[in-house]
């Protein structure tokens, strides 16, 4: 018996040497699956699971989580388009009824970055409110309220701010306290709200996008030898897929999940919604009678050379 236990023992040190090993990494594996579960493909529909391998990140928020969640009931497609006209769509989708707020994502395609986002955010904001977990105040609400560019232009109000180019978004997050804005992907979490700029140029010759950071993955590239390379990931309302897919696996043009290889993106900022409740402040910080209503910097970003000490002006 004694010969027995001994032959054993290797085997039982090896089995616990292993079980530690997977106590280090179970949280990653538990944060990781809720990523895959709740994760910013519309309808649990995800391109890229072929081809890709997730990051694994930290815990994720209650609010983060809500996003995600919020972004996987959204519709998949329904096209990508720009214009005032795509204004009036969002805006119509959107209803603060007196005992409720409906949303219809339906109502509002085809639709570009900043207002599937922003109809995202309202569609979040209407499952807390219609459940009782969040109490806004009517003139928040009214507050919040798309309205046409002639109504708002860019930089003003919250909208206005929101759909202005530049780090807009960022720039409400910080003006109402909703969260704090990050630049570094290694602090971002799924559920953050994304702004990517695609060029060196701050202001005059930028381009970007906004989205909802989904994950960082490692995809194999089959026009790269299928050689690994860091991609980030992100749900929105985008004109196509970049990334180097079988066609079968390419996503439809309009809301969805789109992953771009890293080294194209030049500058990003993570915005983390911490509170909904501060969306009470925007009467009186961005309020059509606030004196902070028009942001100058904002609705005319393009026009001149920016530097990044103003964007950082904006955001911090």
């Amino acid at each position: 018996m004694l010969s027995a236990l001994r032959r054993a023992l290797p085997r039982l040190a090896a089995t616990v040497a292993k079980m530690r090993d997977i106590s280090r990494i179970l949280p990653a594996l538990i944060v990781c699956g809720l990523c895959f579960q709740s994760g910013a493909a519309a309808g649990g529909r995800d391109p890229y699971t072929q081809s890709c391998a997730r990051v694994p990140t930290g815990p994720i928020p209650p609010n983060n989580q809500l996003i995600l969640r919020t972004v996987a009931q959204m519709p998949d497609g329904q096209g990508f388009g720009r214009g005032d006209g795509r204004i009036d769509a969002l805006a119509a989708a959107i209803e603060v009824l007196p005992d409720r707020i409906q949303v219809s994502p339906m109502k509002a395609g085809p639709t570009f970055c900043t207002a599937a986002t922003y109809l995202l955010l309202w569609t979040a904001i209407a499952e807390l409110y219609n459940t009782g977990k969040l109490k806004l105040d009517r003139e928040a609400l009214e507050e919040l309220q798309v309205r046409s560019k002639k109504q708002m232009p860019d930089g003003t109000g919250v909208w206005g701010r929101w759909n202005a180019d530049g780090p807009g978004a960022a720039a409400v997050f910080k003006e109402l306290g909703l969260g704090a804005n990050r630049s570094d992907v290694q602090e971002a979490l799924p559920g953050d709200f994304l702004k990517i700029s695609w060029t060196q140029s701050v202001g005059k010759g930028e381009r970007g996008h906004l989205g909802v950071f989904d994950s960082e993955r490692d995809c194999r590239s089959p026009a790269h030898e299928n050689r690994l390379e860091r991609h980030i990931c992100f749900w929105s309302s985008q004109s196509g897929n970049d990334l180097e897919l079988p066609d079968d696996q390419k996503g439809t043009a309009g809301f969805g999940l789109k992953c771009v290889p890293q080294r194209k993106v030049v500058r990003a900022i993570y915005s983390r919604l911490e509170s909904f409740a501060a969306f009470n402040a925007a009467p009186k910080i961005l309020g059509r009678k606030s004196p902070h209503y028009s942001q100058s910097e904002l609705a005319t970003w393009l026009d001149k050379a920016r530097t990044q000490e103003e964007v950082e002006k904006l955001i911090r």
